[in-house]
């Protein structure tokens, strides 16, 4: 329902203690509707809601208004 901007702080070496990786992390905000939009620095990268999440946001509103 709500899409924030997010400001993800990722750190590799912590990441691959868990398993995962920046590209891992990457795929799991864009599946969920989310764009990386900028690197604050060489951790943090703000991600956005994308057009698709936008969409899917109009077409619940829709949805609920039937």
């Amino acid at each position: 329902k709500y899409h924030p901007i997010l400001i993800i702080e990722m750190v590799p070496y912590q990441l691959k203690a868990m398993g995962t990786s920046i590209e891992d992390v990457q795929q799991f905000l864009t599946a969920h509707g989310y764009a990386a939009s900028r690197h604050i620095d060489d951790l943090n990268i703000e991600f956005v809601p994308s057009k698709a999440a936008a969409v899917r946001t109009d077409d619940q509103a829709r949805a609920k208004a039937l």
